[in-house]
């Protein structure tokens, strides 16, 4: 299967025609860059007369970042990896347009808190090693069918 990353640098390279070649054929080739919730992101496209066109675009970054701030040590991972195919309809024939299409959208983001000495939670003092499983009862009195009386939160170290 194709890479997005793939599919965007040959797309890209076919933006490079020259904008006669498509012109000759009715047709006009635009790049650009487009930007969104996913991102800013290189975009090509190809508008076949003055009522429908075609445009691809795609994101692609990584972003690493680590700081402690109050004791404890963050450690995050952005990464941006998608592709959009839109099929544009331009009901005026200006550049007003409707688009339908389809992303995939391969993005990650990945944050780890690590605490580097005690953490106080309500009344009660844990130790970093402690943090990792906390205990938390809701206070009922007695226990019921059905009735919950609280939840264990375990964290795992990173694999």
């Amino acid at each position: 299967m194709v890479s997005a990353r793939k599919a965007m640098v040959v797309l890209l390279a076919l933006g490079g025609i020259p904008l006669a070649a498509g012109a000759a054929e009715g047709g006009q080739w635009h790049v650009g860059v487009s930007g969104g919730t996913l991102g800013i992101s290189p975009e090509v496209g190809y508008r076949f007369g003055s009522h429908t066109g075609l445009r691809l675009n795609g994101g692609f970054l990584d972003f690493d970042r680590s700081e402690e701030i109050d004791d404890i040590d963050y450690d995050g991972t952005l990464k941006l990896n998608s592709v959009g195919l839109m099929a544009d309809f331009y009901p005026f024939g200006g550049s007003f347009r409707l688009s339908v299409g389809a992303r995939s959208n391969g993005n990650k983001v990945n944050l780890v808190a690590t605490p580097t000495g005690s953490i106080e939670i309500g009344d009660e003092t844990y130790t970093a090693a402690e943090a990792g499983t906390l205990i938390h009862l809701y206070g009922k009195r007695e226990p019921r069918d059905g009735r919950k009386m609280g939840h264990i939160n375990r964290l795992f170290p990173k694999c």
